[in-house]
């Protein structure tokens, strides 16, 4: 044998080994990917499980979530007080529901807009004694509606914190405390009357014993002195401060009497026309322009027609005095059931006739109550003045006996009514009377009240 021919045998022995061997290291290779497939799958199998399962739980939690949310912001609707939230630049991120009830604003209506526009000024200064001093405060003031209304409210305000302390925004709640101070108010007065109204019982029956003498003898002396001029007038002067004092002194027990009223549905703007038809002759003498805005339709509330025409009267003939030059009287109504009034055209004069007014739209109303303004453009009342004008006796006419806003107000609280105003010096006063409907009116007097 050749040296080349067993040189080619030892050639196709080791390629045939090293192809044996190849073909073994590539089963072992595709058993071992089998294998690590088989591992592959069963981990990604168990990896679906698991990602099943935190879907599961994931959607349960937004679907938890949702409902905490919900149910949070039913918590926010049905609170009764306003809950507003303000960021660092005094915008508001958030309004609930009791703060659209309390203010007339809709939460896409206030939501981005300033607190110190919707919420007044006092608000804006609670806010800036909160940031200058990081504290919760509370502060008293007046919201002013929607609907032009003025909301007697009590602030709170309290920073919300980050983890680091660090304050992010401003927790402000606040609460309608008109009724609260009207009892208040109410109760103060009720206390400082109680010793007026005896005194003014024993004074007047004390003075009119004696009057009725004074009067019997001028009118004697007035009869008996008729050829002589001066002293007959003397006399008729002493006739005429006698009337006047007993004029006083009915106003005084008026004022001391129980006020029963007799409820009866009625009419409003016809009582309205009554009162004006009254005070007509003082309007065309003092040259007052009359403006009527009232809302269109009848308005009927239960009232005793006599006692609240002696209510509109005395509003009117106080508007009147207090425009000696002439000026504008200004009465408008309102029902619950419908805006502010808006004229349908000019004014009228004293003699005219009652303009007819259509409702907006859209708008609060003011509650469940019937309101008249009683508006004039005279000389106003001081700030000194306004807390004691329905107080007895208070007058600042040179010739005032200071009762008729203190019968005004006490007929009113008989009726469980209420009476306000608000006035700027030179520029005129407006009362403004709420009124219970009907069907309140009724509840009132069957709770004897």
């Amino acid at each position: 044998m050749t040296h080349s021919s067993i040189s080619s045998d030892l050639s196709s022995d080791t390629i045939s080994v090293q192809i044996r061997e190849a073909f073994q290291g590539f089963t072992g290779v595709a058993e071992r990917l089998e294998q690590t497939y088989a591992t592959l799958r069963e981990q990604v199998a168990v990896l679906n499980l698991e990602l099943n399962d935190t879907n599961l739980r994931l959607t349960k939690s937004l679907h938890e979530n949702a409902r905490i949310r919900h149910y949070l912001s039913n918590i926010l609707t049905s609170i009764e007080k306003g809950i507003v939230v303000v960021d660092a630049a005094g915008q508001i991120t958030l309004w609930s529901g009791g703060a659209e009830r309390l203010t007339g604003f809709t939460a896409a209506e206030a939501l981005g807009g300033q607190a110190d526009r919707l919420l007044g000024e006092d608000v804006a200064v609670l806010l800036h004694e909160l940031t200058g001093e990081g504290r919760d405060g509370r502060r008293e003031g007046r919201i002013v509606r929607k609907d032009g209304h003025i909301l007697e409210a009590e602030t709170t305000a309290s920073p919300i914190r980050d983890e680091e302390g660090k304050v992010l925004d401003t927790l402000l709640v606040f609460d309608d405390i008109s009724q609260r101070k009207w009892m208040e108010e109410r109760r103060r007065r009720s206390t400082a009357q109680a010793g007026l109204e005896e005194m003014a019982v024993m004074v007047a029956h004390g003075i009119r014993n004696p009057l009725t003498s004074i009067e019997l003898l001028a009118t004697l002396l007035a009869e008996e002195t008729q050829a002589d001029v001066q002293t007959s007038h003397l006399a008729q002067g002493i006739q005429a401060g006698v009337a006047s004092v007993n004029t006083i002194l009915t106003n005084l027990l008026t004022f001391t009497r129980p006020v029963k009223p007799c409820l009866r549905p009625l009419d409003l703007h016809g009582v309205i026309e009554e009162a004006l038809s009254t005070a007509l002759y003082a309007l065309k003498e003092r040259q007052i322009d009359l403006i009527r805005l009232y809302h269109l339709g009848p308005i009927e509330v239960d009232g005793d027609r006599e006692l609240l025409k002696q209510v509109l009267l005395n509003l009117i003939l106080n508007a009147v005095q207090a425009m000696p030059s002439g000026g504008t009287l200004k009465i408008s109504t309102r029902s619950p059931e419908g805006g502010s009034p808006v004229p349908i055209g000019g004014h009228t004069a004293a003699d005219g006739q009652p303009i007819r007014c259509r409702p907006e739209p859209s708008g609060m109303n003011g509650g469940e109550f019937v309101e008249v303004k009683v508006s004039d453009s005279g000389y106003g009342v001081s700030e000194a003045d306004l807390e004691k004008i329905f107080l007895p006796f208070f007058t600042t006419k040179p010739k005032g006996a200071g009762l008729g806003l203190a019968i005004v107000e006490r007929i009113l609280e008989r009726h469980g009514a209420r009476v306000s105003l608000e006035s700027r010096v030179g520029k005129g006063t407006t009362f403004t009377i709420l009124l219970k409907t009907r069907y309140q009116a009724r509840a009132f007097a069957q709770r004897g009240i």
